[in-house]
């Protein structure tokens, strides 16, 4: 199995059953105007209502699951990048780029560009 240009581990045969789940659960959320996570209450529905006899870690990991997922489509993880904790240079510039998004956000929600307009790139000459 490949992910872009990484290759991926085989997937657990062990595991099976909650990726199953997952992707049963995953198919009834709502999704306007947000993906919604997946619930508690939603997740012990299903498994009285499938006898899915999910057992308590399999229940943490399908929230996990859904965290992780939720957060790629809403655009605030990117797992091929990584920083770790102890490379302080990488958190911090994590952090800057982390405000100048927020920052380009907030500004676009201000003022949203003209319908059909295109961004023009910044063109910064040095003579």
């Amino acid at each position: 199995m490949q992910a872009g240009r990484r290759r991926l581990p085989p997937f657990p045969a062990a595991l099976g059953h909650v990726w199953w789940c997952y992707s049963q659960l995953a198919g009834t959320r709502p999704v306007a105007p947000v993906v919604a996570p997946i619930s508690y209450v939603e997740i012990e529905a299903f498994n009285r209502s499938t006898a899915a006899a999910l057992a308590p870690w399999d229940v943490r990991l399908i929230r996990r699951i859904d965290d992780h997922v939720r957060a790629i489509i809403l655009g605030e993880a990117n797992p091929s990048s990584q920083i770790s904790a102890s490379d302080s240079k990488g958190v911090a510039g994590m952090l800057r780029g982390m405000a100048a998004l927020k920052k380009k956000r907030g500004d676009e929600t201000r003022n949203p560009p003209a319908p059909g307009a295109e961004a023009m790139p910044d063109r910064k000459t040095s003579r």
